[in-house]
């Protein structure tokens, strides 16, 4: 190749490649949610009950009882990610749901 064209390539590709990598701040959700399941381990045989105490919790985020059933339904450590926000205080998850329920006009869940 030709020297002028070297010139022109060789910025024109760093500048490229910083627009491409910049600085993503963005968290790896899946990343995160890996390091949880390392860190905190559930058990097998309360899965359905779980389940079903998943599914009571958020059908019903107006309920007055959400941060008793968020209380009941989390361990003091815990990992919560719904790509928006991520939390392990049992206070701002309730906060966040709380929050969240009073934008709601209605929601469905599917688990």
């Amino acid at each position: 190749m030709n020297k002028a064209l070297h010139l022109l390539l060789y910025p024109l590709t760093f500048v490229l490649g910083a627009c491409v990598g910049g600085n993503n701040t963005k968290p790896d959700y899946s990343l995160e949610y890996l390091k949880s399941d390392v860190a905190i381990k559930g058990e097998a045989a309360h899965i359905q009950l779980g389940i079903e105490r998943f599914i009571t919790a958020f059908s019903q985020l107006k309920d007055p009882a959400l941060s008793d059933r968020v209380n009941d339904l989390y361990a003091d450590t815990f990992y919560f990610n719904d790509t928006f926000r991520s939390f392990s205080e049992k206070t701002e998850l309730v906060e966040y749901l709380e929050e969240t329920s009073e934008r709601l006009e209605s929601s469905d869940i599917t688990f």
